[in-house]
């Protein structure tokens, strides 16, 4: 039994050993279930708002990956510092990498904000919370999906919903709330798996204004757990497999420099299909991962993958004051 409890590197662990370092490792399997249900309707209305990300349900991140990256992470400078580069994620990669990132120039960055109990209530249309309580401003998966995502919530709770009986309007609400249990459990996660209530402030914005992006708010809770993990944190605050499947595309030899601006492929759907070519060459397990790091160098990234037009690029140092604002 080694002393400090990590899976081994080898593809075998022992049933004794206990993870160190935490992530959001899978989907909800409510969370899931509450999709698959959905109207198709009401799946492509969510798609307008929160972008590719909603396919990030479909994949499980490296634990060990992440991990890893944890110790070149500079929170001074917000990079990732290697052997002879620096590489770190921009709004320009994450935006086109999650199809949010159009005309982000002429939009208002969403920033979250206090919601108190009634209100949360109030914009998720329930009247009555029934035996539930929040705690501390959160709420449960279970909570949202008891009411939205089953399909007799409609008939379990109708009394205690504001839809007036009429199936369609629930159907809407049913929408919103998926989005607050999406955002809250794998964009903006946590480490007891409760939901901020703060969220349905940040989607009825969305719901409502379309020139405010959710963007650099997901940026900089990613910005955030780099940072906190760095200080000693053992959980990822932030969406792990976005900050995954951004480092590995650098990894990946792109054959020509793809222009977002002009495909409509689905880039995070289609990440899976790419890295096939890698998953013989990746490593397994967090030691070798971090060695393997640590001899990278600029050779062996793929710096053209992304490309975006000059007079398109937003300056960084633009939203730096926002990054220590956003945590949930």
């Amino acid at each position: 039994m080694r002393c400090d409890k990590r899976p081994r590197d080898e593809t075998v662990e022992m049933v004794n050993d206990h993870l160190k370092f935490m992530i959001t490792n899978k989907t909800p399997p409510l969370l899931m279930a509450w999709w698959n249900d959905m109207h198709e309707f009401r799946r492509t209305e969510i798609f307008k708002h929160l972008g590719f990300p909603i396919d990030i349900m479909r994949f499980s991140p490296d634990r060990d990956l992440i991990e890893a990256l944890i110790s070149f992470w500079d929170s001074t400078s917000n990079v990732f510092r290697f052997s002879d580069f620096e590489l770190t994620p921009t709004l320009e990669e994450l935006g086109d990498f999650t199809g949010l990132g159009k005309d982000l120039r002429s939009k208002t960055l969403i920033a979250p904000r206090s919601v108190s109990g009634n209100k949360f209530l109030e914009q998720m249309h329930i009247i009555h919370p029934h035996k539930e309580c929040f705690d501390n401003g959160l709420i449960s998966l279970e909570f949202l999906y008891s009411r939205y995502g089953k399909k007799e919530g409609f008939s379990d709770y109708g009394k205690q919903l504001k839809n007036g009986q009429h199936l369609p309007t629930w159907e809407k609400h049913k929408q919103e709330a998926f989005m607050v249990a999406i955002l809250g459990t794998m964009i903006f996660p946590r480490r007891d798996k409760k939901i901020n209530i703060r969220l349905s402030g940040i989607v009825v914005v969305m719901m409502k204004k379309k020139k405010f992006t959710i963007l650099p708010m997901m940026l900089a809770d990613i910005y955030r757990a780099l940072a906190k993990c760095r200080e000693g944190e053992d959980f990822f605050e932030g969406c792990s497999i976005l900050l995954q499947m951004w480092f590995l595309e650098h990894l990946y030899r792109h054959r020509f420099a793809t222009n977002f601006k002009s495909k409509w492929t689905n880039y995070i759907l289609s990440h899976l299909d790419r890295m096939k070519e890698l998953v013989d060459k990746l490593p397994k397990g967090v030691k070798a991962w971090r060695h393997y790091l640590l001899k990278l160098t600029a050779s062996d990234i793929t710096w053209n993958y992304h490309w975006f037009p000059a007079s398109e690029v937003i300056v960084m140092s633009f939203y730096r004051p926002f990054f220590v604002l956003t945590g949930l």
